[in-house]
């Protein structure tokens, strides 16, 4: 970003062509710089979409009133901090870059993600996803260059997490294929929606989940610590998981229906209490589970707020921009330059391909190579 203003933005696995590469972001970080023309050392400063030091006493006192489960939890809460720091210290050895490196916590980055490059003076900003460092829903408001919390939903009380359980069980791929399990539910009734009412419950200003159906393994059925799973109950009461591969029957439909049908009514009860709470009638939505298009379209249609902007890096993709805008406007101070009129911010193709090559490193970098 250049004077509060976007200039480039880019996901690694666009030049490696692994999907879902969650490598150093090497390729990336260079792209951006050349399209920015800018160095380095020049930077201002940098900002990471995680910020591992929140939630610490959240995190030690779940730890000790649910162990021994819960160390899976940390467990991979830990792994996510050591990765997050030796990125900033790899960025610092390989570049040398002097410079400050801000730490911005997770749904802060989804928040300005959305509302700072919106064309709204002041809105409602609802975020939900699997989990950040402890939030897996938020709730607040943004003013000019301001960003305000209203309220949050913690760990492991998580919609996104919920979501991504049983589009594994329906023999997909969690954090991958969620959006296969919404284009299904159109194919089946939400025969079971009463199940899922009961495994999601409103609550006063936020919401719960049933334990009793979800669990955490370590073993084949995930390739992680500390997901949450289907547990034997909801395979007892709502049938056996599907085995990838296997055929796709009508109660997994059914199943998609119910689970979808209950994700918008949730959705759209706390996007009414993201407007009533903040008194403001524009609305901004962002998390991983606001790409769940259909639920999008249904508060749209609901008539809940009078516009509605959701970016199109709505999912963690967008944590890296939304880091940088919350450091650019609300630390840093500077000119909301421009709505976001343009999501083509990354590398150009033409008929010959890729317009501009591979990359081969930092442009600052290669006597460190």
């Amino acid at each position: 970003m250049r004077d509060g203003r976007i200039l480039a933005a880019a996901e690694e696995e666009r030049f490696t062509r692994k999907k879902l590469d969650n490598s150093f972001p090497e390729e990336a970080i260079a792209f951006c710089l050349e399209k920015g023309e800018i160095d380095v050392q020049d930077l201002t400063a940098v900002a990471l979409g995680w910020d591992p030091r929140a939630h610490r006493l959240n995190k030690t006192l779940y730890l000790l009133r649910n162990l021994p489960l819960s160390i899976f939890l940390v467990a991979r809460s830990g792994r996510r901090q050591w990765r997050i720091f030796r990125m900033a210290s790899h960025f610092v050895e390989q570049t040398r870059y002097r410079g400050p490196i801000h730490p911005i916590r997770h749904h802060l980055t989804h928040a300005a993600s959305a509302f700072s490059p919106s064309p709204f003076e002041e809105a409602a900003i609802l975020t939900v996803d699997g989990v950040g460092e402890w939030e897996t829903l938020w709730m607040g408001s943004g003013r000019g260059l301001s960003i305000k919390e209203t309220t949050s939903v913690g760990w492991p009380h998580t919609l996104g997490g919920l979501y991504a359980a049983v589009t594994q069980h329906l023999g997909f791929e969690m954090f991958a294929d969620e959006y296969k399990v919404m284009g299904l539910a159109a194919y089946g009734r939400p025969v079971y929606l009463g199940r899922f009412r009961e495994m999601i419950v409103l609550t006063e200003g936020g919401f719960r989940i049933d334990p009793s159906y979800f669990a955490y393994f370590v073993g084949w059925r995930i390739r992680a610590m500390g997901l949450m799973i289907c547990s034997r109950k909801f395979d007892r009461e709502l049938g056996p998981p599907r085995a990838a591969g296997d055929p796709v029957e009508e109660r997994h439909a059914d199943l998609a229906a119910s689970l979808q049908a209950r994700t918008e009514e949730v959705l759209i009860h706390f996007a009414r209490e993201a407007v009533r709470r903040s008194g403001l009638l524009n609305l901004c939505l962002a998390g991983g589970v606001m790409l769940n298009s259909v639920v999008v379209g249904k508060i749209m249609e609901s008539g809940i707020a009078d516009s509605i902007f959701v970016p199109p890096c709505a999912g963690d993709a967008g944590a890296s921009l939304g880091a940088a805008l919350y450091v650019s406007h609300v630390m840093l101070g500077l000119k909301r330059a421009e709505a976001f009129q343009d999501a083509r911010l990354g590398p150009e193709w033409g008929r010959g391909g890729y317009t501009e090559g591979r990359r081969e490193g930092f442009p600052s970098m290669d006597a460190g190579r």
